[in-house]
């Protein structure tokens, strides 16, 4: 019995430590693959390993695409008769962590109105706006302000930024409306952001709402 346990566990632990290496069919589709961003990370990268020999950088992509295409192909065959056991023992993870950074990213911004001027209650990442920052902060909440992002879907926006409103016209009573508002703009460079600039955006996916039909 102590064996049968031991090597249950042994399993375990494989299992776990397979399916955990990375892999990210996604990234091996040549449009990902050739966007502007992945292609500076590359040619960045090709300098660092220019001692392998490469004389360009498109050699440097070619062989990186051979590689991480084996990479994958080995992966998914090793880690295939482990999924089934994953799913039973609830191991698996179901998104990918660090897949890429956001190069367009959102902010939420939620307004009120007490007379006919609009004040800010909450801003994404602001210390001074943080109206319900408890709530806005959390990981799932943050997740679906990212899917927006990406891929922005108005019947998932409507009811988000209206629930979003009621939640503003419950906590400011006096409020008489509310306005949600998104503000887009483009990631800088690490070297640009150290030199203390800021990226210029524009708002965009304006709802209003009446604090009183809230209510």
């Amino acid at each position: 019995m102590a064996h049968l346990r031991a090597a249950l566990i042994a399993l375990h632990i494989l299992a776990v430590l397979v399916l955990t290496l990375p892999s990210s069919r996604q990234m091996l589709q040549r449009e990902v693959w050739d966007r502007a961003s992945n292609q500076a990370a590359f040619a960045a990268l090709a300098d660092t390993f220019s001692w392998l020999g490469f004389e360009s950088t498109e050699d440097f992509d070619s062989w990186l695409w051979r590689v991480a295409t084996r990479y994958v192909h080995v992966r998914d065959t090793v880690s295939e008769p482990l999924v089934v056991y994953a799913d039973l023992a609830g191991v698996r993870q179901g998104w990918a962590m660090f897949s890429r950074p956001r190069e367009r990213p959102i902010q939420l911004h939620v307004d009120i109105a007490d007379s006919l001027r609009y004040r800010p209650v909450y801003q994404t990442g602001s210390r001074e706006y943080d109206f319900r920052s408890r709530t806005f902060r959390q990981y799932r909440f943050r997740k679906l302000t990212g899917r927006l992002a990406r891929h922005f879907d108005p019947a998932w926006y409507d009811p988000w930024s209206k629930w979003i409103a009621r939640q503003a016209a419950d906590g400011y009573p006096d409020a008489r409306s509310v306005r949600i508002r998104l503000y887009r703009h483009e990631t800088l460079p690490a070297s640009e952001v150290r030199a203390g600039e800021v990226s210029e955006g524009r708002f965009s996916d304006r709802r209003l709402y009446s604090a009183e039909k809230l209510r």
